[in-house]
């Protein structure tokens, strides 16, 4: 009995607005000068990646970023912690700053709790760049977990935000209601993840 498959792209599908932003100032760049250094890959799309690479786009680690001097660097839309913008102006680099706005304010409100003494847990996965992005934010003094495990025995604040993907967040969020130490528990919608 032959079976048939219809598969239909939603109209709407694609990527955030923050890294559809990062890759027209990439094209942009690549157009006018040829090539352009990218901190980590633009988006989570290997084709996409290799399209740009394509046209001159040169994706490189923090290592290869320490070692540049005098040349443009995009960030991407993950954002970066402030040792990023330091190396660059230690390096005369220029950044070029495709933060998502979205990521730049959760830094902010991540910075100003941090100059408040507030204790800053961060539910995402590690080494993930915008992870790692809101972690500078601390000076790298915030807990990040990936599951409930890894958050057991540390003191939970009132509040919450998160990083990892909406369909994840739940779980996580039913539990850490049901260990709560205040009864505020207001929750915060996650930030958009590159490349839905």
């Amino acid at each position: 009995m032959p079976h048939h498959l219809s598969v239909r792209i939603d109209p709407n599908s694609g990527f955030c607005f923050g890294v559809i932003y990062a890759i027209q100032m990439a094209e942009d760049i690549l157009e006018e000068q040829g090539y352009l250094y990218c901190l980590g890959d633009i988006v989570h799309n290997d084709e996409e990646v290799e399209r740009l690479e394509e046209r001159g786009l040169r994706i490189i680690d923090y290592d290869t970023l320490a070692q540049l001097r005098d040349e443009k660097v995009l960030i991407r839309a993950h954002g970066e912690p402030p040792s990023t913008y330091q190396t660059g102006l230690q390096n005369n680099l220029t950044l070029i700053d495709a933060s998502c706005p979205v990521v730049l304010k959760l830094q902010n409100r991540i910075k100003t709790s941090y100059d408040k003494q507030e204790k800053i847990f961060i539910y995402g996965k590690h080494g993930h760049a915008e992870v790692r992005g809101l972690l500078g934010q601390t000076s790298g003094n915030a807990v990040v977990f990936e599951n409930l495990d890894e958050l057991l025995g540390h003191e939970l604040p009132p509040t919450s935000r998160s990083t990892a993907k909406p369909r994840k967040a739940p779980t996580a969020f039913t539990a850490l209601r049901a260990n709560w130490r205040s009864e505020a528990t207001p929750l915060m919608p996650t930030t958009p993840f590159a490349g839905r």
